[in-house]
């Protein structure tokens, strides 16, 4: 499950798995600087449920930061996993674009894979995993930073303004 919540102006989100006995929280996004230009994470103002044309629930939030606007969409994935969808129409070349996320402890976090590969990270916590993995077709790379943070990226910056960056992910969940 995610839950979005106000942090100061900005709305940011937990990726959490719910099971009968608890609630492990086990992503929050994290920003360094929620009023740069290029922030740790979508600068999210606005946030909105709704169902998409099947009846599903949708989360759809919005945001700006500098001269660029960023948009993300949060859906059930066919194979049941949540899946974030994130955009940004920049308004100069980027210095940096992504989604990066505080891991909870005492969550185990592995990495599969070199970032030029695309790597999937693995978390497991209390009985629980979760893995998340850029989606199909969407382009992006997922990898542990130097602080231990979970940070989810295009495949490539633009170097000038006007153009429309997209990533995308799926976190999954499986009770082990």
């Amino acid at each position: 499950m995610v839950e979005f919540h106000r942090q100061g102006p900005l709305v940011q989100h937990q990726i959490a798995m719910a099971t009968p006995q608890r609630t492990n929280r086990w992503l929050t996004t994290w920003q360094a600087d929620p009023i740069g230009d290029w922030p740790a994470s979508p600068p999210l103002q606005s946030c909105q449920s709704m169902e998409d044309p099947q009846g599903r629930p949708v989360v759809l939030a919005t945001g700006l930061a500098g001269r660029s606007h960023w948009s993300l969409s949060v859906s059930v994935s066919e194979a049941g996993g949540l899946l974030f969808d994130v955009a940004c129409r920049t308004g100069a070349a980027a210095a940096f674009l992504g989604s990066t996320y505080q891991v909870a402890q005492p969550a185990g976090v592995e990495q599969a894979g070199e970032l030029e590969r695309q790597g999937t990270v693995e978390m497991s916590w209390s009985g629980s995993r979760a893995v998340l993995r850029p989606a199909e077709g969407a382009g992006g790379l997922v990898r542990l930073n130097e602080a231990g943070r979970l940070v989810v990226a295009p495949a490539s910056l633009p170097t000038e303004s006007g153009i429309t960056v997209r990533w995308a992910y799926e976190v999954r969940f499986q009770p082990t």
